[in-house]
């Protein structure tokens, strides 16, 4: 799965953002570089948050990036993955809302994009594999996670 990603250019690791804002628009640079996305839908995912709040944050160390409105800024139904060395504060003083991983989605397929999504959030409830990938520093470890857990590619 991580090898799938590698190979199309959408994996990054940085050593943090001072600003969650930051941390969202470098997560989808590779999707935008490749014309997956356009600037409207990074856009599109701050007016979310800011009318919602940090949804994107699923899980403490997890970050989902994506827009809850609008799909006309998509081109493609890509996942994208980031990771940070340092957690990025998405709400001040509550550590639940920080994340160091980030999985951002893009959609024109509705299926594709519900069978990606159904895939993530079974890695996601692994444990391990989210302790590996905090734990990640290049795109060699993230080939050896794909290894010693057995994911495959998207389906």
């Amino acid at each position: 799965m991580f090898k799938e990603l590698i190979d199309k250019g959408l994996v990054s690791f940085y050593d943090g953002f001072d600003d969650w804002r930051d941390s969202i628009t470098a997560s989808c640079q590779p999707m935008l570089e490749k014309g997956i996305i356009d600037q409207g839908y990074i856009d599109s995912i701050f007016a979310c948050i800011a009318k919602y709040g940090p949804y994107i944050v699923l899980a403490p160390n997890i970050a989902m990036p994506h827009s809850t409105e609008s799909g006309d800024d998509v081109h493609g139904t890509e996942v994208g993955f980031m990771r940070v060395a340092k957690p990025v504060h998405f709400e001040k003083g509550n550590p639940d809302k920080d994340a160091r991983i980030f999985f951002v989605l893009a959609s024109i397929n509705h299926d594709a994009h519900m069978k990606q999504m159904m895939q993530l959030a079974t890695i996601l409830a692994d444990k391990d594999i989210v302790n590996a990938l905090i734990d990640a520093k290049n795109n060699n470890d993230l080939i050896e996670i794909d290894k010693k857990y057995n994911l495959s590619t998207w389906e």
